[in-house]
Order: C-alpha cells, then sequence, then structure tokens
C-alpha cells in the first residue's frame, strides 16, 4: 500500500539549540521531517525545526537508528529546510 511505502521515509528530529537572538528561545524541540534522498542524505522538514541560529541536530528513524543531521538548506521566506546526514 501507498503508507506502507511512505512510512519508511518519516523520520523523528530531534533539535538542541542555544539561545542564538533575542527573539529565540533555547531548549529542545522535536519535529518530524521526510527523507526526500536518501542517497545524498537529505531530509525536508519545516523551516522553524533548522532555525535561524546554531543547532545541535539528529535524526531518528523507524528502525530506532539516530544521525546527526547538518544544516543543508534554509528558506528565508518559505517554511521548508533540509538537513543533510550521512
Amino acid at each position: 500500500s501507498t503508507i506502507a511505502r511512505a512510512v519508511p521515509a518519516v523520520v523523528s528530529i530531534k533539535v538542541n539549540r542555544v539561545r542564538a537572538f533575542d527573539t529565540s528561545n533555547a531548549g529542545t524541540v522535536q519535529a518530524t521531517g521526510f527523507v526526500v534522498d536518501a542517497e545524498r542524505g537529505f531530509i525536508l522538514t519545516n523551516r522553524h525545526v533548522a532555525g535561524p541560529g546554531p543547532i545541535v541536530a539528529e535524526a531518528i528513524f523507524q528502525d530506532n537508528s539516530e544521525v546527526p543531521l547538518t544544516v543543508a538548506y534554509y528558506d528565508p521566506v518559505h517554511d521548508f529546510a533540509f538537513f543533510k546526514f550521512d
């Protein structure tokens, strides 16, 4: 089914952020994302997940494996961002 094919692409994202600017708070954020290119290691998520400041992030896959993430792209206008993983 379509759902069975899509579920492995869904990842949980855990982000720890420092207080980078007066408008952003420090703390931990939980979010979801979708692996859009497993071969190159790209995950699509919302812009606010990547945030404007420095972060430490990791993806948790369906098999409970965890990988560190880096911000690959943060769109300044639209609500999306890409994380990169190895």
